[in-house]
């Protein structure tokens, strides 16, 4: 999870111009696991389904809405059959 604390909002625009995420999680492809670990983003006796949904369920995140095209779309759809059948849908 991620917070942007208030007194960081005006150096934000940033993102603007640079692209991606404030959290690095752009262009990431939950199912490619060799690159998941190289970034960081799970560790080897990690997967990267498994640490979001984890994630996702410790947060209480029960809705996503994707902006992209897709291959976002594709993976949102991804890791929700993998909630749905790994952990009963939470």
């Amino acid at each position: 999870s991620f917070v942007l604390p208030e007194a960081e909002w005006d150096s934000c625009e940033a993102l603007n111009f640079l692209g991606g995420s404030p959290i690095g999680n752009s262009r990431v492809k939950l199912t490619n696991i060799e690159d998941c670990i190289k970034k960081g983003y799970c560790k080897d006796n990690e997967t990267p389904l498994e640490v979001a949904s984890q994630q996702l369920i410790k947060d209480e995140i029960n809705v996503l809405h994707t902006i992209g095209g897709d291959d976002t779309n594709t993976q949102a759809a991804t890791l929700s059959k993998y909630i749905l059948e790994k952990h009963g849908g939470k």
